[in-house]
Parts: structure tokens; C-alpha cells; sequence
């Protein structure tokens, strides 16, 4: 059709179509319901019912929304402290100062590093979708009325899914802002949107308000606190990401009020949606919740709209006045800022809309129960709706067929049908045709600057059509096949001809690995396929490169880089599936437990490059003198694993054991002054069957001969003895009691205040547990029995339940302070299980935040035991302290394990510390150690003045030990002559 012949086509719309020979049938219905119905005044009742719903929604939606904003994203005092502190302390020391701060990224990446681990740690916390740190030192106004905007530095966060679980390498957090050297310090991938710092002076952005509100606020009136100053601002896309949002914001102040930047988090729209959901409000889905400012003459701007209603005005940044002809509207205001604060007159609403049909949608069902005296009417409305209905849908029809009929890789052209409304949208089917292909020819193109290779293809089987990539037949080889015009049958033809080419498939992927010939060498290529009932799509990527990559990350990973034998983790992965999935291959077996003697003397005199050495020697051995079978491992410093296994008998593994005896003698280490060194090494052997069938209990066995061995005889590698070990623990017999203290909980708890050192104030207590059977003397029976036993795992759990019921007790009693902590002792390989952590979290939920758990030294801990015990913990959201600091396995190896809130300085360094230069030289390390990280330091085992003096001098921050105040069962306060002793250390 010419375009001269679409001007002459008579355009009439649908509804003038449809509504002229529906008015009849209308008014006859409407004047027959008017009668039957609404003369009743019931269709009134039920709106008003309706709308009384609503309003109770909005109110309670209101509620959790307000709850939420208050309780969990504007909570950022604590990290903006933590900010602060570490502020104070780079400017101490000169590594920033406050003229240079804000020039740029160079000057401030010292801060900003300091400040990205406790940034990111709010963002998890806290539960919102982007976190950020603008720095800036000057008056913002002076830049706005100068015209002349600066550049500042800063890091912006960004999760889109707070929700979801963290990743462990943080793979699902995005840099949207932040100077290139944190970026590589931090291994986090930036967005693409990503800029070193926040432009303004080029990008024609002006200040963001969540910058310059809160900073002027502050700036300008200096008696008010950071809280006071805190600001939601209007809604914003960060410059050059598409993304709407709000964001919370506060200042940034030093102790001496001068204020250097804003610490604050933003909602995106997508994620607040989730929390303010339209289908509450009306069953269709068809409702909407507004969150917006509202004006003094009621409109609402800067609006984030969930639901059809208002969504393009808000979309446009255009003030919203709701239509009360078209929609019932009910209003919430949010109480998000205190009285007398620089924003207290900015009002946050939150507006339930709903059309208005929706609302009587209800009452229209009823009125149509009564009236059954008006179905003859209804009938005839409805078989003249249906001819009209045909009448206007046959060109509808006509005109769909013709665009199945039309060919989509080719530019569409359709008739009209005379219905304006119709033809408008055969106008836009035609541009979209012509944006099609022509996004197509873009896509390729993209495709072809990866940089990797990349092709794809897509099969639309129902419709008979095929698209791929310029280069799909390229990247396999055969470039030639790329210019042939193909049928989808044709393809499938030539594509099997690669099929003795592909090598692996992954059931989880859904993905194919073919290796491909290349000259000298190979390709990998992985086709990943996507199939629905009438369609294919594919994408084949070149991915030789990252499968090298991946070999070379797993041996680093499995391997110890010193020795290159097996690490601890791998160990375990390898034994423990032998025993869980191939447990007949073990036959009669050996867990070999050898720790080298001497290292510690070589390293002390000679050096740890000696030291290293010896241990390489000793490897040497291990690969020389074991059989290719056998599982060898270094676990730590001079600690190594072997598992032998497959044998016939305990006589030939004894054979290998003793010819690898006598090859690890053999070897010498020549050290300074042509001395000869042997290596030596004491060892521990555990038989299965004969000990134990279990893993875990082999390694304790294990464990146990060594220790016998080293105490003793050292140099010899003996088998475990179990009358021996049984002799040694007596306390094991009484299993009994052990089961009749769990089951009665027959324990209770004295509680030692733990106080801040340099206020005097209780600032925690540690609740100590007490048997009350006289079958156990003390905590430490109970563990050695439950450990025998296998059931320490109910002994953690009767340590959280029951250090927590009498923690809450004394609260209620009015004996413990109500904002106190709690401190209690965990076992570091047991954790709670799912059930026990959602029962103590329901029963505790608002004292979860007050719970701080000590890990000891009871049992050993590696970072995969850590991990899982993590893991569980995670709905709890309790702080960690790190029990002995500097005494058994709680060294820094745990330090760096579990990355602890609190480090408690073990008693032994603490006493005599005034006397001992060495001891205050370790508690001065760990104290700059934990303030560098945000952590805190508590000195445990305070006895006399002088010890208290010294350990407040060296900067800890918290004491415990009987000078201060001894555990009782009604907890106390601190004693006196302590309280004397910190008010004098302040002056």
C-alpha cells in the first residue's frame, strides 16, 4: 500500500467502534442495578470496607519500612567511628593530612584503605545495596555559588542482591568509585560504569545531595552530631549508571568537630520494591505503594513508585498528584529525623494508590449475586458484545496472520486496517522490524571486539528461522562455512561434523568443551546451550586460556608451595572421600602423624632459611621412600601427615613405615660452619581397623601417640596404645554423669565483669561455667569426657542456651545493665545446628547483638572447621573473641583464621608484664595490630596495680582479672582500688 492510500484510509478507534451499540444495552442494565442494588446503600458499605483494608496495609507496610530504614540502613554511627578513629590515626601520624585530604585520590587512598573493610562490612550488615565514602574538607557552598565544582575522592560499593548470601571472594560486590590502587588492593571487579573518583567539575554533575546536605549541615553548625545531620536525599542516578535511587547519608567529624566527608548507603529502586510490594494492596496487582517527599501543597516528588500507577511521572522526575477520580489514595508519614534537626521539616510519606476499580471490584461481584432478576438483560448485553466484538476483531485477526506470515530477518511492511489504535501499532511492528535487524548487525559486531572469542547462534524451529554470528563457524576451524546461506537443516549437518571434537560435557553447566586442532597445538572451545520446546541458543566461547589457569589455581590451591606435597585441606579431601566413597580400597590402613624435632632450635640459631631447608629435606624423604599411594602431606610448620592404605596386613605398611624411617635418618642438612645436621622426627601411628574406623577419631589417636612419643623417647615413630590412653583418662569411665549433666543442665554460671579501661565503666561480663556434679571438678572434665564421648556438640549447645538464660535473668533481675555484652566460651570445631540456631534465635533476638563468643583452646581449628562453623552462625550475628592470645593454638595462625572482634591477652603474658620488657614488646604489636583493623584488646588475668598501670599505658582497651573484679554468681561492679588505679592513669 502507497502512503498516498494510508491518508485516504478512514481512521475510526476501537472504542468508538465498540461503545455507540453497547450505550443501549448499558443503559437498560445500569437502570435496573441502580434499583436492585445501590437503592440498598450496600455497594457503599463494601467500598468504604475496601478502603479501610487498605488503609491498615499502608499503615502496617509503613511500619516495617520505617523499622527497617531506622533499624537496620541508617545504622552507621559505629562504622563511621571506626572511620573516625582510623582518621585520627593516619593524621597522627602524618600519612594524611586535612589540607590535602580532598585533592585527590593519591592523598586520600591511605584513608580509604583503612576505611574499605569496615565500608563493606556495613554494606553485609546492614543489608542494602550500595555503600560509599565521599571525602571533601571545604565549604561545598562556596564551590555551588562560584560555579566552579571540584572532583572528589571516595569508594562507592555496589550489591545489587543483599539479600542473597555473601560470596566468600565478595564476586557478587561491584566498585562503582574508587582510586585505581584500592581497586587492586581490594580484588573486587568494578562496575562499567566505574570512575577512580567522583566527577563533577567535567561531568556537568552537580553535588549530589547526600554530599552536600549532610556536609553543610555539619559544617555549618557544629553543635550538632553526626546523627543529627543524618539525610535522605532526593532521588539520584550515580552519573553514568542508569540505576534510581535514595541514599542515607552522614557527616564525617573528627573529635575536634572539623568535618571531612559523608559515610552513607543507598536503596536502588529495584531493591526497595521488595520491601514496599503493590500486590498487597490490591489482588490484581494492578495498586501501587509511592515512596516519596511530600509538598506543602500535597503533591509527593522524588517519588519511587512499585506499580503501574505513576510510574512514567515518577520515571521523570515529575511531582505526583494523585487522581482521587481514578484512584483511592492513603498516606503514612515516616518518622525518619529527630525533632529540631537541620531536616526535620523534609516529610517522608509512604502512599498506598489503588484504582479505584479495584476497590469496588468486590462489591461488583456482590452485586451481581443480586441480581439474578437482571440475567435475561446481562444475556442479551452479552450476545451483542460478542457480534460487535467480531465485528471489530476480524481485521485484528486478517492483520495478525499477515505478520506470522512475514519473514523477520527481512524489513516488515503491513497493511492497514482502518482502526486508528491498531495502525499505530502496525507502525511501530514495522520500526521495530528496521531497530531489530539493525541491533542485530550491532550485537554481532560486539561479539567480534570481545576479548575472548565469542560466537552464538539462535534455531527457532516453529518458525523455521536461523540466526548466528558472522563468525560462528570461524571459531571452529572453518572460516569457509561463515558464507554460505544456510537452512536450519544445513546447519545441524555441519555442525555434527565437529562432534569427534568434543571431549567433556557439564550435566551442571549445560555446556560442551570441544578441543579443536591449531597448528602445533589445540583449542578449547565451551558451547553453552539453552533449549525450550520450539527454539535453541547457543554460545560458544574460546576458553583455552582459563582452562590452563584453572589447572595451575587448583595445584596452588591443594598444594603446600615449600614442599609441593598435599596441604591440610587437600589431606582431608582426599582421605575423608576414601573413607565416604571408596571405603573398600582401604583394606588394612595407617594415619602416620610426624612432627620434625629440632626445627625450632635450627630456626633460632640459623635462621628460618634453615629452617626451610630441614623441612624440604624431610619432604625429600617422604617422596624418595613412600610408595606412589601413598597420601603425604604438610599440615603446618614441622607438622606432617601420611596416610598408607590398600594393604594386607599391618606388617607390610610397618615395612614401608620403617624403610621410610631409615631414609628420613639418612638425610643430612649442612649447616653454618660445615656442621652436619640430621633430620629427625617424632611420630604417631593409628591403625584402621584395628583403632578406629573414623577419620576423626584416627587423627586423635594419631595425635596422641606423637605427643607420647615427643614427650618422651622423640626420634621414634610409634603406634598408638589404648589401654595406654585409657590409663591416662580415667576421667572417661564416667560416661554416665556426663549423660545426667546434659540432660538436667546441671551447670550454672558466675559472671566476671570485663571493664572499659578507660572509663571504668562495665562494658561486658564473661560467664564462666560450673559443674554442679561432683563427678567433675571442673569445665575441663566435663570437655575431656564429651570429647571421648563424641558429644561436644551438645555441650556447645547447653553453653549458648544456658550462659544466655542466665545472662537474660540477671537483666530482668536489674543486676547486669541492660546494654551490656555477654562473653562465653565456644568450642571452635562445633556449631549449632539449623533447628537449635532458629530456636535460639527466636528465644533471643533482642539480645543477639550483645553476644560475644570466645573461641579456646580446647580443640584444634583450621579455616575449613571455621568456615562451616561460621557459616551456621550466620543468622546469629554475634561478635568473636579470640580467648589466650599467646599461649597453645590460639597464635597468629588462629588470629588470622577467625579475624576476631576482640583479642584477650592471654594471663600469662599479663602477668609480671611491669617487670618484662619482651611481654610488653608482644602486647604492644598485637594492641597497633588490632587498632590498625578495627579490633579491640582486652588484658585478661589483671592481679596487681602495676600490671593494670601497664597494660592501660600500652593502649588495651578493656580489663579482666581479680584486681578488677572476680566472678561471683550476682554480678558485681568494679572494685574499688581498680576504679583508683584508671581515674589516675587518665590524669
Amino acid at each position: 500500500m502507497t502512503e498516498k492510500q494510508k491518508k485516504t484510509v478512514k481512521k475510526k478507534s476501537i472504542f468508538k467502534k465498540i461503545l455507540i451499540p453497547l450505550m443501549g444495552l448499558l443503559i437498560l442494565e445500569i437502570l435496573i442495578l441502580v434499583c436492585s442494588v445501590f437503592g440498598q446503600g450496600i455497594i457503599t458499605e463494601l467500598n468504604n470496607n475496601e478502603k479501610a483494608i487498605i488503609n491498615e496495609k499502608v499503615e502496617s507496610r509503613k511500619n516495617y519500612l520505617e523499622n527497617e530504614m531506622i533499624g537496620s540502613w541508617m545504622n552507621l554511627t559505629y562504622t563511621a567511628e571506626l572511620i573516625n578513629d582510623s582518621t585520627e590515626k593516619l593524621l597522627k601520624s602524618g600519612a594524611i593530612t586535612m589540607q590535602t585530604l580532598d585533592n585527590g585520590s593519591d592523598y586520600a587512598v591511605p584513608l580509604l584503605s583503612e576505611a574499605a573493610e569496615p565500608l563493606l562490612a556495613m554494606m553485609r550488615t546492614n543489608h542494602v545495596t550500595g555503600a560509599f565514602i565521599i571525602l571533601n574538607t571545604g565549604d561545598l557552598s562556596v564551590d555551588k555559588i562560584n560555579g566552579q565544582l571540584k572532583d572528589k575522592p571516595g569508594i562507592y560499593l555496589r550489591d545489587s542482591n543483599p539479600q542473597a548470601q555473601p560470596s566468600y571472594r565478595n564476586q557478587d560486590i561491584l566498585i562503582e568509585r574508587a582510586p585505581i590502587a584500592l581497586v587492586r588492593q581490594m580484588g573486587i571487579a568494578t562496575d562499567t560504569a566505574w570512575n577512580p573518583k567522583f566527577d563533577f567539575q567535567d561531568s556537568g554533575q552537580s553535588y549530589y545531595d547526600f554530599l552536600y546536605k549532610p556536609f553543610q549541615a555539619a559544617y555549618e553548625n557544629p553543635e550538632y552530631s553526626m546523627e543529627d545531620c543524618g539525610y535522605w536525599s532526593h532521588v539520584f542516578n550515580l552519573f553514568g549508571e542508569g540505576k534510581r535511587a535514595i541514599a542515607y547519608s552522614i557527616p564525617l567529624k573528627l573529635s575536634d568537630g572539623s568535618v571531612y566527608g559523608v559515610l552513607g548507603i543507598d536503596i536502588t529502586q529495584d531493591y526497595l520494591r521488595e520491601f514496599i510490594p503493590n500486590e498487597e494492596i490490591a489482588d490484581s496487582g494492578t495498586g501501587a505503594y509511592i515512596l516519596a517527599l511530600e509538598q506543602e501543597d500535597g503533591t509527593l516528588s522524588d517519588a519511587l513508585v512499585n506499580g503501574a500507577a505513576y510510574t512514567k511521572e515518577a520515571e521523570e522526575g515529575k511531582k505526583i498528584k494523585i487522581d482521587s477520580s481514578q484512584y483511592y489514595a492513603y498516606s503514612e508519614t515516616l518518622n525518619l529525623y529527630n525533632s529540631n534537626t537541620p531536616f526535620s521539616d523534609e516529610k517522608w510519606v509512604l502512599t498506598g494508590a489503588a484504582p479505584l476499580d479495584s476497590i469496588m471490584d468486590f462489591a461488583k461481584k456482590v452485586e451481581l449475586a443480586l441480581m439474578a432478576a437482571v440475567t435475561v438483560t446481562i444475556i442479551i448485553g452479552l450476545l451483542g458484545s460478542f457480534l460487535i466484538s467480531y465485528k471489530v476483531q476480524k481485521p485484528v485477526s486478517d492483520l495478525s496472520k499477515e505478520i506470522r506470515e512475514k519473514d523477520p530477518t527481512k524489513r516488515i511492511q503491513l497493511c492497514q486496517t482502518g482502526i486508528e489504535e491498531i495502525d499505530q501499532m502496525t507502525q511501530a511492528i514495522e520500526k521495530l522490524s528496521l531497530d531489530v535487524i539493525d541491533s542485530g548487525q550491532k550485537f554481532t559486531k560486539i561479539i567480534e571486539m570481545a576479548s575472548v572469542r565469542l560466537a552464538g547462534f539462535q534455531i527457532d524451529r516453529a518458525e523455521r528461522q536461523l540466526f548466528k554470528t558472522e563468525n560462528f563457524f570461524d571459531i571452529f576451524g572453518c572460516p569457509e562455512a561463515d558464507g554460505i546461506e544456510m537452512s536450519i537443516e544445513d546447519f545441524d549437518a555441519k555442525f555434527k561434523e565437529f562432534k569427534h571434537y568434543f571431549v567433556e560435557k557439564d550435566e551442571l553447566a549445560d555446556s560442551y568443551i570441544y578441543k579443536i586442532p591449531d597448528g602445533r597445538g589445540s583449542r578449547f572451545l565451551k558451547l553453552k546451550c539453552r533449549m525450550t520446546e520450539d527454539s535453541c541458543y547457543g554460545l560458544v566461547e574460546d576458553v583455552t586460556q582459563s582452562l590452563l589457569e584453572k589447572k595451575v589455581l587448583q595445584h596452588e590451591r591443594d598444594h603446600d608451595p615449600l614442599t609441593n606435597l598435599f596441604n591440610r585441606r587437600a589431606f582431608r579431601r582426599e582421605v575423608q572421600e576414601l573413607f565416604e566413597e571408596r571405603q573398600e580400597e582401604l583394606k588394612t590402613a595407617a594415619l602416620i602423624m610426624i612432627d620434625l624435632d629440632n626445627l625450632k632450635y635450627i630456626n633460632d640459631t640459623y635462621g628460618h632459611d634453615y629452617g626451610d631447608k630441614y623441612i624440604i629435606k624431610a619432604a625429600l624423604a617422604f617422596r624418595y621412600y613412600l610408595p606412589a599411594g601413598a597420601i603425604t602431606a604438610r599440615i603446618s610448620g614441622d607438622e606432617f601427615n601420611i596416610f598408607l592404605y590398600g594393604y594386607d596386613s599391618e606388617k607390610e605398611i610397618q615395612t614401608v613405615i620403617d624403610t621410610m624411617k631409615m631414609g628420613l635418618d639418612s638425610m643430612v642438612l649442612t649447616l653454618p660452619g660445615d656442621i652436619l645436621q640430621k633430620v629427625q622426627a617424632s611420630g604417631g601411628i593409628a591403625w584402621y581397623p584395628k583403632d578406629s574406623t573414623s577419620f576423626e577419631v584416627l587423627l586423635k589417636y594419631a595425635d596422641y601417640a606423637m605427643y607420647m612419643v615427643k614427650n618422651s623417647t622423640k626420634g621414634e615413630i610409634l603406634s598408638f596404645d589404648k589401654e595406654h590412653y585409657l590409663s591416662k583418662n580415667s576421667l572417661i569411665q564416667n560416661k554416665e554423669a556426663l549423660t545426667r549433666l546434659i540432660e538436667r543442665r546441671a551447670v550454672k554460671y558466675a559472671f566476671q565483669p570485663i571493664v572499659d579501661a578507660r572509663t571504668g565503666k562495665v562494658f561486658a561480663y564473661e560467664a564462666l561455667m560450673r559443674p554442679e556434679m561432683e563427678e567433675f571438678k571442673s569445665v575441663l572434665d566435663v570437655l575431656e569426657i564429651a570429647r571421648y564421648e563424641g558429644k561436644l556438640n551438645q555441650i556447645e549447645e547447653m553453653t549458648w542456651f544456658e550462659a544466655m538464660r542466665a545472662f537474660v535473668g540477671h537483666i530482668k533481675a536489674g543486676t547486669i545493665a541492660e546494654d551490656a555484652y555477654i562473653f562465653f566460651n565456644s568450642i571452635p570445631n562445633q556449631y549449632l545446628s539449623m533447628q537449635a540456631e532458629r530456636t535460639f534465635a527466636d528465644e533471643y533476638r533482642e539480645y543477639l547483638g550483645q553476644i560475644v563468643v570466645e573461641l579456646t583452646e580446647e580443640e584444634r581449628i583450621d579455616r575449613e572447621a571455621w568456615d562451616e562453623k561460621r557459616t551456621h552462625g550466620r543468622e546469629l550475628r554475634r561478635k568473636i573473641a579470640l580467648d589466650d592470645y599467646g599461649s597453645g593454638y590460639n597464635s597468629e595462625k588462629m588470629l588470622i583464621t577467625i579475624s576476631p572482634d576482640y583479642i584477650k591477652v592471654d594471663i600469662a603474658i599479663v602477668n609480671g608484664i611491669h617487670q618484662s620488657s619482651d611481654k610488653r614488646a608482644i602486647v604492644e604489636y598485637i594492641v597497633n595490630y588490632a587498632h590498625e583493623r578495627g579490633k579491640f584488646i582486652i588484658a585478661e588475668g589483671v592481679e596487681t596495680e602495676e600490671e593494670t598501670e601497664e597494660v592501660i599505658r600500652l593502649g588495651v582497651d578493656y580489663l579482666q582479672g581479680y584486681y578488677v573484679a572476680k566472678p561471683t554468681f550476682t554480678p558485681a561492679g568494679i572494685l574499688p582500688q581498680a576504679l583508683e588505679t584508671i581515674e589516675k592513669m587518665k590524669n
